[in-house]
This record gives structure tokens, sequence and C-alpha cells, in this order.
């Protein structure tokens, strides 16, 4: 082991004991008194005017968009004094923003955990139509369910997981650093999604083409059927097919199996350093092709 590997380890080390006893002393000393909590306070906007475009910027909440029962559109928003959120309806655009939380600081015996908990940001829209949706969160995670039809949804997170069980008409991205990302239920032209660490799970969706990319975590796909190109890259984790189709198929991942069904007949070309490979016979269709370095190769048509 190297010198600087084993300062590294020494350090990480040092830091996990010192919190374990700021921990214990706190606790004994007035157990929940030792953690500062933050005072929340609900609020409710409602939202006068017309748009039909949606643009969401939060540093931190737990982004929940839900049909609204009475066709008004509402926000329930848990507010403090670090963090207000401001919505309105402007040129045609619903524009709702987290102002920015300040950095956490350590106060001895004295430090505020629920800068780690996400507010609750629930947002209410008229069972419609809309064009674009354009959500980004930092912590806390974006959830769209289903009532909506967008022309085109862009949904980013840095830590948080994606769920949207919405229609889109053009182009659907969904992108998270930490946190999975699931989606279904709709016709598109363009489907990206891409995940850091968490996984991804798509099912029911058929585009044009589709590009899905996860580095740490597997892609399980059901019945996501692409016209055109289907190309699916992880470099950690197994990629599943479930009656799954495309003009074209490229599947890569350097750790994990590939496995599954698909609709329709195909060219396959396969390539594994370590695992057995079972495809079935070239038909008259596009290209499969399939590659993985420690894994195996099994796909099968279904009938």
């Amino acid at each position: 082991m190297n010198k600087g590997l084993k300062i590294a380890l020494i350090a990480a080390a040092c830091i996990i004991v010192v919190g374990l006893v700021i921990g214990v002393v706190g606790f004994a000393l007035g157990g929940d008194a030792f953690f500062k909590n933050e005072e929340l306070t609900e609020r409710e906007i409602v939202i006068e005017g017309d748009f039909s475009d949606i643009y969401i910027d939060c540093e931190r909440s737990a982004v929940v968009i839900l049909p609204s029962e009475d066709g008004v559109c509402r926000i329930i928003a848990a507010e403090s004094e670090k963090s207000r959120i401001s919505a309105e309806a402007v040129n045609g655009r619903l524009e709702i923003k987290q102002s920015k939380h300040p950095k956490w600081s350590i106060n001895f015996f004295n430090f505020d955990f629920s800068v780690f908990k996400p507010y609750r940001l629930d947002i209410y829209l008229p069972a419609n139509e809309y064009g674009e949706l354009i959500a980004s969160n930092v912590s806390g995670g974006i959830r769209v369910s289903e009532g909506f039809s967008f022309n085109n949804a862009r949904l980013d997170t840095v830590s948080g997981g994606i769920k949207f069980h919405s229609s889109v008409r053009s182009s659907a991205s969904f992108e998270s650093t930490s946190g999975g990302i699931e989606a279904s239920g709709f016709e598109c032209e363009l489907l990206k999604a891409d995940c850091t660490s968490g996984g991804i799970r798509l099912s029911s969706i058929s585009c044009a083409a589709a590009d899905i990319e996860c580095t740490s975590g597997g892609v399980t796909l059901t019945r996501v059927i692409a016209s055109g190109r289907l190309e699916v890259d992880t470099v950690s984790g197994g990629i599943t097919f479930e009656n799954c189709d495309g003009g074209e198929i490229r599947a890569e991942t350097v750790s994990g199996p590939i496995k599954g069904s698909l609709l329709s007949p195909k060219v396959f070309k396969t390539d594994t350093v370590s695992g057995r490979i079972s495809v079935p016979a070239d038909g008259e269709g596009g290209f499969c092709e399939l590659e993985t370095t420690s894994g195996r190769i099994e796909i099968t048509i279904a009938e």
C-alpha cells in the first residue's frame, strides 16, 4: 500500500471516529437538544393567470407534481427562515424558484442536521396539456404523477431520484447524479436518460430513438420500443430487456450481464471476455450489438 493511500485511509478513519465521539457526547449531554431543529411553516400559493410552460428551479425540495382536483393551480410549500418559494405566471410560463440555502456550518453542540432533509414542494396543476416542463433540483428528487401531457420534458437532479409517469409528445430527458430514474407510459420522438449512480427503470415507452446511460447501477427496460436506434450503456451493472425492440440496438456494459427478450429477429454481434453467450440465430432485422467485459449475454425472441 503506497504512502498516499495510507494517509487517506487514516484521515478518513479519524473523521469517522471524531463524528462518533461528538454524537455520543451530544446525546449524553442532552439527547435531541444536541441537534438544532429547523422550524418550518407551510404556505399555499394560488397561481393566477394562464400558462403553458413550467419552469422549476430548486436547491433542496422534494418536488411533486400532482393533478389539481378543483382545476386551480396551487402550490403547497414548506418554508423556513433559510428558504422561501416564489411562484408566478409570467408571459405564459409558470416560474417556481427556491431561494438559495446558505451553506451549513458546525457550531459545537449545535449542529443543524435538518439541512440534509428536503423541503416539501407540492405543485397541483389542472390536468391539461402543457408545452415545456423544465425542472431542476439539487437535493430532494422530482416526481411527476399521471394525468399530464407535455410537449417536452427535461428533468435533472443532483441528489435525489426522478419518477415520471405522464405523457411526452416530442422529447423527454432525465438526468440524475445520485438517485435512480423511473419513467413509464408515453410515446415521444427522442428519449434520453442519464444516471451516474442509482439505476434506470423504463417501461411502456415508444420513441423514435433512445439513448440510455448509467455509470453505476443496472438498466431495466420493459416494453421500450424504438423505431430507430436504441442504445444502452452502463459501466457497473447489468442490462435487462423485457419485450423490447429497436430498428437497431446497441448495449454495452463493463461489469454485468446483458439478458432478456426482444420482439423481433436481429442480426447479432456479441462479445464478452468472461461469460457465456446465448442468442438466437440471425434473422431478417436490424443489427443488435451486445458487449460486456464481465458477464453473460442471454437474449431470446419473445413469441
